[in-house]
Order: structure tokens, then sequence, then C-alpha cells
């Protein structure tokens, strides 16, 4: 098979916590941008849990402070004749134009 998407693979803690404190600074329009890309790609953005989550300052932002790491969004596709052709190429197209916004989201978040 093949998987193709997004994933914010393990950010460091200190980028997770900006992360968790700009979600709390703007709450909607994070929420938004979250339902805005899992209605676009028909895709759930997922990440590996706390076992214990951070507390969250509103319940809507709960399921995101339990975010630990490797935040994604990927498509995966089981073998089968439609991995072999050119659309493809136009399914990983369309999806990753349609996760800029998630990108561009978290990049900013992005420590080396």
């Amino acid at each position: 098979g093949i998987s193709y998407g997004f994933v914010f693979y393990r950010p460091r803690p200190a980028t997770m916590e900006a992360i968790r404190k700009r979600i709390a600074e703007q709450p909607k329009a994070f929420l938004k941008l979250i339902r805005d890309t899992e209605k676009a790609t028909g895709i759930p953005v997922t990440a590996d849990l706390y076992k214990r989550p951070k507390e969250a300052p509103i319940p809507e932002l709960a399921p995101f402070y339990a975010w630990k790491g490797n935040i994604s969004c990927v498509r995966n596709e089981e073998v089968s004749p439609a991995l072999f052709g050119p659309a493809l190429g136009e399914r990983a197209c369309t999806l990753i134009e349609q996760l800029i916004p998630l990108y561009d989201y978290f990049n900013r978040f992005k420590t080396t």
C-alpha cells in the first residue's frame, strides 16, 4: 500500500508547549482549521497522545491538549490497481493542496 499526507514528526516538548499556547490564544481559528482540514480531506487530524493530558483552558481544546506529537493527517491506500497509474499522483496532489493551511500553521513552530 501507500501512505501520503502531513506528519509533524516528533516535535520537541517546547514546540508542543508553544503550539498549546497559540491554540489557547486563538482557539476559534485553530478549531476552524482542524474542522476545515478534516472536511476537505475526509481524514481526521490525529496525534500521539499523553497518558495524562495537559489541562486545557476550555473544554473544546481538551482533545488537542492531549497531543504529544506526531500530528498527522494521512491517507492510506491498500494495494489495488488504483495505485498503478497517473490517478495516484492526482489524488496525492489534491490532498497535499488541501493540507497546505495545516502545514503552514504547524510550520511556524518547527524548530531545528
